[in-house]
């Protein structure tokens, strides 16, 4: 994935369901989760971050390629929505920059950091 490929991190039209993959955008990076829990009604998702193993042999580069293995017994993260219809992690102000966007598994770290 090159760091122009914009991954949407806004709301989503998907349901979430246990199992669905989604993504945290913390700054440029991003990290795939496997939602493990959806409580009231959708608004609130409990996932585990899955491990990401990069399978490319790009260096340095933004073109980056994984695998991605998902771990139940993982730390459980709660995201909630919010009023503007984005998923954020629980507890956190919804200026916060890390959003949640389901149905899309994706990792990224950017090389220029």
């Amino acid at each position: 994935m090159s760091k122009g490929d914009n991954v949407n991190m806004n709301l989503t039209k998907l349901v979430p369901e246990v199992g669905m993959g989604a993504t945290e955008q913390v700054g440029s990076d991003r990290y795939p989760y496997t939602i493990q829990e959806v409580n009231r009604g959708g608004q609130e998702l409990v996932l585990t971050m899955d491990d990401f193993i990069r399978t490319d042999s790009n260096g340095l580069s933004e073109s980056q390629e994984y695998t991605y293995v998902e771990q139940k017994d993982g730390i459980r993260r709660v995201f909630t929505r919010r009023k503007d219809g984005r998923y954020r992690l629980k507890g956190t102000p919804s200026t916060w920059g890390g959003a949640l966007t389901v149905g899309v598994r994706r990792a990224y770290r950017d090389p220029s950091f």
